[in-house]
């Protein structure tokens, strides 16, 4: 009985074992912000000019420099999604409000944070645009101090850098935990007869929890991408802390061999693609692909594959993997091909269980790869 016990055991642990070495996820913690957006707007080959910036953070000290660093990551997220930043407001296709603002959790945030603004004792950077009699743009710019000090905030940030003590509640004998959250609004625009049209705007959130926990503009930018342009419901989005194609993002080196702005209609509204990498060395096409948990290859679908189909061609995929273990929220599952096989400028993924071809549960067609 025990010889049994310890080969059941032993092919377990073996299974076990083979099974992770399969699928070799990340672990935590993660980069995660709740992300949503609306708009039909392609971004590509557009010209862009910064009509608004509202920036705050929550270390006056550092301020300039960080102020300096979003300008440039999101000068990089938009140009990843073929956009292009003008200085002459006159030469813009679209125009870009961003405002970057932090509240506490005692505050009404049923309200978008944009039209409930705090009064930080930090400075602003304005950099925007008027029209004049004439219809003719004006610029502007503007750098000055908030003098406005919020009393209430600065005692709760205090409370808060100070080892996350618990701040009592003056109505009964518990204590609670203060927090904040950070939101980064980026709206794009045109105007028309003086009108102001909203095109597209996408807003990411962190709301895990107290100042020294709550994301970096790097990594809020880096997600939010996947929704420039797009209608995108509530949902919560990450990645890997080591994901190399952020690393690269943060180093400012994602080459001309990865592509964001896909051009693709799917046959679900929760199942996408965030980018695609052509590497070249190795005769890869890798797809990287948002489901939702719709798919789940690793999880409720094990048994599905995936293939790019080419009229009546059929390549099927020769790995495919996801980054974090199975989750309720929206992870990236990288699907690899051989490159030379795909000789198309235009092709559609397919999901199918093994040895069903026909019969297709998701897709993603008329991809192209720009």
């Amino acid at each position: 009985m025990k010889t049994k016990l310890y080969l059941f055991s032993l092919i377990s642990y073996i299974f076990l074992s083979s099974s992770l070495i399969a699928q070799p996820y990340s672990q935590p913690p993660f980069h995660a912000v709740d992300i949503m957006s609306m708009g039909d707007y392609e971004l590509a080959g557009k010209n862009y000019y910064i009509s608004d910036i509202h920036y705050y953070n929550l270390i006056s000290s550092q301020f300039d420099k960080s102020k300096e660093s979003f300008f440039k990551y999101l000068e990089e997220a938009l140009s990843l999604y073929g956009a292009n930043r003008t200085n002459d407001s006159l030469n813009a296709d679209f125009y870009i409000n961003v405002y970057v603002d932090y509240w506490d959790s005692d505050s009404d945030v049923t309200k978008s944070p944009k039209l409930n603004q705090r009064n930080l004792n930090y400075p602003s950077y304005y950099n925007y645009y008027r029209l004049d009699g004439s219809g003719s743009f004006v610029n502007q710019d503007k750098t000055y101090g908030q003098n406005y000090y919020d009393t209430e905030l600065a005692r709760q940030n205090v409370a808060l850098r100070d080892n996350f003590n618990n701040i009592p509640v003056s109505n009964n004998n518990k204590k609670t935990r203060h927090s904040f959250n950070k939101s980064i609004v980026i709206e794009g625009f045109e105007v028309n007869g003086g009108n102001r049209n909203l095109l597209w705007m996408t807003q990411a959130t962190d709301n895990r929890g107290g100042s020294n926990f709550l994301e970096a503009d790097e990594p809020m930018l880096y997600l939010m991408m996947r929704a420039f342009g797009k209608t995108v419901k509530p949902q919560k989005c990450f990645i890997a802390k080591e994901d190399p194609y952020f690393d690269m993002f943060k180093k400012f080196e994602l080459g001309n061999n990865i592509s964001y702005h896909i051009s693709y209609t799917s046959s679900d509204e929760n199942v996408g693609l965030f980018m695609a990498e052509k590497r070249v060395d190795t005769d890869e096409l890798v797809l990287f692909v948002q489901d939702n948990n719709k798919i789940s290859s690793d999880f409720t679908h094990k048994k599905y594959t995936a293939a790019i189909r080419i009229g009546d061609k059929i390549i099927e995929c020769s790995k495919k993997h996801y980054d974090v273990r199975p989750v309720k929220y929206n992870r990236l599952l990288a699907v690899t091909f051989p490159l030379s096989n795909i000789d198309a400028e235009q092709f559609d993924l397919v999901f199918f269980k093994e040895g069903h071809p026909d019969k297709v549960k998701y897709s993603v067609s008329q991809i192209k790869l720009n």
